[in-house]
């Protein structure tokens, strides 16, 4: 595979890694959102003990997956700024990328990522 298929594939995936992650961190913040507008509106409600310490139970399981959006985001948006670094170094510096490296970053993108990156070609601009 020469340089420039390399490096253009690895920036591609990093593309879409990038729109994935910008998903998770906007369900996060959502989730955060509605658990604090859950929290404000029960607060100011007249609700038995038994009713807001089921609210209070809702927020908590909205809060603990917004954690998890927001950790999931983390590590792939760190996954994604490592694949853009090594496109631009291989396409720019020829800096070699061993087929051992290459076939883990592919890996760690995912089925989903691979599959929609077969479907999308990078923007000729970016060639």
């Amino acid at each position: 595979m020469d340089k420039h298929h390399e490096g253009a594939e690895f920036n591609q995936l990093s593309r879409i890694l990038f729109d994935k992650a910008v998903m998770l961190w906007q369900a996060s913040v959502g989730l955060e959102l509605g658990a604090g507008i859950i929290s404000i509106i029960v607060s100011v409600s007249q609700t038995s003990i038994k009713t807001s310490t089921a609210w209070a139970i809702v927020v908590t399981a909205v809060l603990v997956l917004a954690f998890l959006c927001r950790s999931r985001f983390g590590s792939i948006y760190d996954a994604a700024e490592t694949m853009r670094r090594q496109s631009i170094l291989r396409e720019g510096l020829n800096w070699p990328i061993g087929r051992t490296q290459f076939n883990e970053w592919k890996s760690r993108a995912g089925r989903e990522v691979l599959r929609k990156f077969s479907l999308s070609q990078r923007p000729s601009d970016l060639l």
